[in-house]
């Protein structure tokens, strides 16, 4: 049951940054900006999910895999995300233990 909600954590906090990225057109062009500076070739856009729908959070930790070095780059260059987020901004810990 530990296991479960230390998963459940770690999912929460990778579906709040991409809620973050998404909720702002300016947001997404410092992110896409991030990506390119990080040399990320992936081509699938960021996907939020519908926390009822199992497959979606499958769909939207995996294209969160290909962008693992822009959101480094984004929560360093974007200061308000870390203030914003504090403990709970994903860390690479947390990706593991959501399985990706």
């Amino acid at each position: 049951m530990e296991e479960w909600n230390l998963k459940k954590g770690s999912i929460r906090k990778i579906r709040d940054i991409v809620k973050n990225v998404k909720s702002s057109p300016q947001r997404l062009d410092v992110f896409k900006k991030c990506g390119e500076e990080s040399n990320v070739k992936y081509t699938t856009s960021l996907q939020l999910d519908c926390p009822t729908r199992w497959n979606s959070t499958y769909l939207m930790l995996n294209t969160t895999v290909g962008y693992e070095k822009a959101f480094d780059k984004f929560e360093d260059l974007d200061g308000k995300v870390v203030i914003d987020f504090g403990e709970d901004l994903p860390c690479p810990d947390d990706r593991s233990k959501a399985g990706v």
